[in-house]
């Protein structure tokens, strides 16, 4: 993993991950939960959670406008909270493909940035030797409601709008995984004369879109980005390359 060096925020550092790395990582976590990344179906998120990080999720009344946090301490994760209004979604389709990508969400900052906040706590302790009155706290990772306004919320936590960028790149494989992606797409992927690529046609990517987010039981717009991934849109004979990670 590479870093870069930031003044910005409480970190010192920002990872990059390049983009198979977040498919690599996803797939890695699947397997050590004993599930398959190739097998098309709805990921059991908080088994997987629970799996990776030795924690059960909490249903909490979070602050208005936050849907999750990710708690860290020295040792690590030590909690996962879900706002209380996601914790019974009853047949609410909606609701509860917004509770699952919550908690990938929130999965996604606990493999992801465990280490940054463990540096973090490091750097704060020998600070302390110098100031022993200044004490350690610990730090928190939201989800805001509205994905896209994250780095602008800071609610009862620290949040900064590349984490949960990153956060959501890894949410997007833990619950549609690649592999299981391909083989769905099976009835609707082809190839044009002349061209040995596959390629979905604009005229199937609605219902492959639909049967996605169906299967994997997910959010059409997540749906949408995975095959996006796969397939970019081609706008005005030119590929639009922008796609906003989110649920």
């Amino acid at each position: 993993m590479k870093t870069y060096n930031t003044d910005y925020g409480i970190f010192y550092q920002k990872p990059y991950f390049r983009p198979d790395r977040f498919e690599e990582i996803a797939a890695q976590a699947l397997e050590k939960a004993g599930y398959s990344d190739s097998e098309p179906g709805e990921i059991p998120i908080e088994d997987v959670l629970e799996e990776c990080l030795g924690l059960a999720v909490k249903y909490s009344p979070l602050p208005a406008g936050v849907m999750g946090c990710a708690h860290f301490e020295p040792v690590g994760v030590v909690k996962i909270e879900i706002h209380e209004s996601l914790a019974h979604c009853g047949e609410d389709l909606t609701l509860d493909r917004r509770r699952r990508s919550t908690v990938a969400h929130e999965l996604g900052h606990g493999l992801l940035h465990t280490s940054l906040y463990q540096q973090r706590f490091e750097v704060e302790r020998q600070q302390a030797d110098f100031d022993p009155v200044r004490p350690q706290r610990a730090h928190i990772a939201c989800r805001s409601v509205n994905i896209c306004e994250v780095g602008t919320q800071q609610a009862s936590g620290i949040s900064y709008s590349w984490m949960e960028w990153q956060a959501n790149a890894l949410m997007g494989p833990l619950l549609v995984p690649r592999h299981a992606l391909w083989r769905h797409l099976e009835p609707w992927v082809g190839r044009r004369d002349g061209i040995r690529a596959l390629e979905l046609a604009a005229s199937a990517r609605a219902e492959a879109e639909e049967s996605c987010s169906e299967v994997f039981h997910v959010s059409r717009q997540l749906a949408g980005i995975r095959l996006d991934g796969l397939f970019p849109r081609v706008v005005h004979d030119q590929l639009d390359l922008f796609a906003e990670v989110s649920a």
